[in-house]
């Protein structure tokens, strides 16, 4: 909700606890001291240097974030004019070079603190799926997936689908891949007729562009229509479109082929790391990958060839214990089960 300075002055003792955007809480709180007991700042990682004031609205403040996911998307800010102000007015801050367009709130938070907490449970994903963000991401301290195996279980749980011939349209970043574009929306319709995806919500992800993901919403409310997508949440985006979100099943685009005379770039960067790490990580249920390439058609440090390796072989992690034989399980019993007498 949003309420006016001054009404807000009023009522800000009589509401236990306020849920806003940054920009409302800079356009209806005035700092000063201990204006709240704690703040929480989720998703802190999307933050930059703009939420700083949230240090001087709070007694205490926490700060969840994860620095292997994107960081902001300042798309239009120049850089050279963030550094002339960072220059002339802040330089003597202590860790001033921190303030710019690459770090973010949960970056700045985690070089000034030291009581950092992780959290290693993970509650979204099927194990399959973010088995490829323990390894691409979190292999010091992987991720542990509680999602269960069911009967409502979709199956198989990582698809890679080739599409032959396909080749690449435009350059980066108005590129399109038409064939894939073409496969992804036909497998969609086939997918909303199948009761095995009854009420099952779905996204789309482009890896290269944005282009790329309209071109699929447009075959998309030309196959399927608006009322599905909108009852079925389908959006159409790149992996910013959907940090901090999720669906039961995603469908990423690669949209790179190996066309003759056009040179790929190899994704090795920390920020495509980001990218790659939230896009796979979206999905609940079930991910697809629509892919032209074939392994052999990428550099072998490109994430892109990573991504692509993992869904055509996915891997189920291990728990420590299923390893142990029987007899050795049978040795640790000190007396008979409870509920079994």
């Amino acid at each position: 909700f949003c309420l006016s300075r001054g009404l807000g002055d009023v009522y800000k003792r009589q509401i236990p606890a306020w849920i806003m955007p940054i920009h409302r809480v800079a356009e209806t709180v005035s700092p000063g001291e201990d204006l709240f007991d704690v703040v929480i700042v989720d998703e802190a990682s999307q933050s930059g240097t703009e939420a700083l004031f949230l240090h001087y609205i709070a007694k205490k403040i926490i700060i969840v974030g994860d620095d292997k996911q994107i960081a902001p998307y300042n798309v239009g800010i120049n850089r050279d004019d963030v550094e002339l102000l960072r220059t002339r007015h802040i330089q003597d801050l202590p860790l001033s070079d921190y303030f710019d367009l690459d770090h973010s709130f949960f970056d700045q938070a985690f070089l000034r603190f030291g009581n950092r907490i992780r959290l290693c449970e993970h509650f979204r994903c099927m194990p399959e799926i973010i088995q490829f963000s323990n390894k691409l991401c979190y292999s010091n301290e992987p991720l542990l997936p509680l999602r269960q195996f069911g009967d409502v279980r979709l199956e198989p749980v990582v698809i890679a689908r080739h599409v032959p011939a396909a080749h690449m349209e435009g350059t980066s970043p108005n590129v399109v891949n038409r064939m894939e574009a073409e496969a992804i929306a036909k497998q969609i319709s086939k997918l909303v007729a199948d009761p095995a995806y009854k009420d099952k919500t779905m996204g789309v992800i482009s890896l290269l562009g944005e282009k790329q993901a309209r071109l699929i919403e447009d075959k998309l409310l030309a196959g399927i229509g608006p009322e599905e997508m909108e009852r079925r949440r389908l959006v159409c985006g790149d992996a910013y479109s959907f940090q901090g979100d999720e669906r039961h099943v995603m469908f990423l685009s690669l949209v790179a082929a190996a066309d003759e005379g056009r040179r790929l770039a190899t994704l090795t960067q920390a920020a495509d790391e980001r990218r790659f790490n939230v896009a796979a990580s979206r999905a609940r249920d079930q991910m697809w990958l629509f892919h032209s390439l074939m392994p052999d058609d990428i550099s072998i440090r490109c994430l892109r060839r990573q991504l692509l390796e993992y869904c055509l072989k996915p891997e189920v992690p291990q728990e420590s214990g299923d390893d142990l034989p029987v007899t050795e399980l049978e040795k640790e019993s000190v007396g008979p089960c409870v509920a079994c007498g």
